[in-house]
Order: structure tokens, then C-alpha cells, then sequence
């Protein structure tokens, strides 16, 4: 059995948080807020296995440059941050809006060693980073 820890705002911290578990083997943090009193930033150096991390450019809430890029900067796990153009802190809400095909892809390649949506996220002409509408930032991490 293989576990993923996801969430939204501050669910996106709590995900994080789980990261640290040993039993979760990735975490898709969507629009993580990071900055409230339960979230403990010092987790982000215990995250076990890959990490997605999803933003968008007008959210207002949990902004970019103040939640996730920290995030992304302290990971020491593969990491691939996408950030959505134009899309406000409630885009994911309801159907996952443009967030539900990357998440789904990284869910089934990550957790079900699924190959094919592997070409959305690595080398250097990843679907998604050919794509306008997103901004793709990777690292990879020796675990």
C-alpha cells in the first residue's frame, strides 16, 4: 500500500506536516498557507518522499513568493513546484479546476509507478513546462 498526503491552504500545511511520516510517500501541497500557528515551518527539512507543490500567480492568500517558495528553497526531497497563471487561492476549489490533471498524473506515476505521466514533470521539455499557462520549477534531491 502506498499513501499520499494532499491538501489545500492550510490542509497544504497539514500535508506537509504528514510528509514527515514515514507511512506517506509523497505529499501534493496545493496553495499551502505555512504562516499559521499550528504550522510548524521546521517540517519542511523532514519531508520523506517527493513533493508537489502547486500555486497560483493571483493567490492573494497564500502567496507565492510567501508560502511556497520557502517551501520549495528548505525541501529536501524531489520537488516540483507548479505555479498556475492567473489562478486566485479558490481555483482548486469544487473539481480541482487546472490543478486535477497534474495531480492526478503525479498521484499515478508516484504512487502506482506508473510511467506515462512521467513526460509532464521531468527533462528539460516537460509537457508542462511547455505549456503558457504554467511555470514549472524542479529540483531533485539524493534521498
Amino acid at each position: 500500500t502506498r499513501v499520499a498526503a494532499a491538501g489545500h491552504s492550510q490542509g497544504g500545511g497539514g500535508a506537509l506536516m504528514m510528509g514527515r511520516d514515514l507511512r506517506v510517500d509523497t505529499v501534493i501541497a496545493i496553495q499551502p498557507y505555512t504562516r499559521g500557528p499550528r504550522f510548524v515551518p521546521q517540517v519542511i527539512s523532514d519531508l520523506k518522499g517527493p513533493l508537489l507543490l502547486l500555486s497560483g500567480t493571483e493567490d492573494v492568500t497564500a502567496a507565492p513568493d510567501i508560502h511556497q517558495q520557502p517551501v520549495f528553497e528548505q525541501s529536501p526531497v524531489d520537488t516540483t513546484w507548479l505555479n498556475l497563471r492567473g489562478a486566485t487561492h479558490l481555483a482548486p476549489m469544487q473539481t480541482g479546476g487546472s490543478y486535477l490533471g497534474p495531480m492526478t498524473a503525479w498521484l499515478r506515476w508516484i504512487l502506482w509507478d506508473d510511467p506515462v505521466p512521467a513526460p509532464l514533470f521531468e527533462g528539460d521539455n516537460c509537457v508542462l513546462c511547455q505549456q503558457d499557462n504554467w511555470t514549472v520549477n524542479r529540483k531533485a534531491q539524493s534521498q
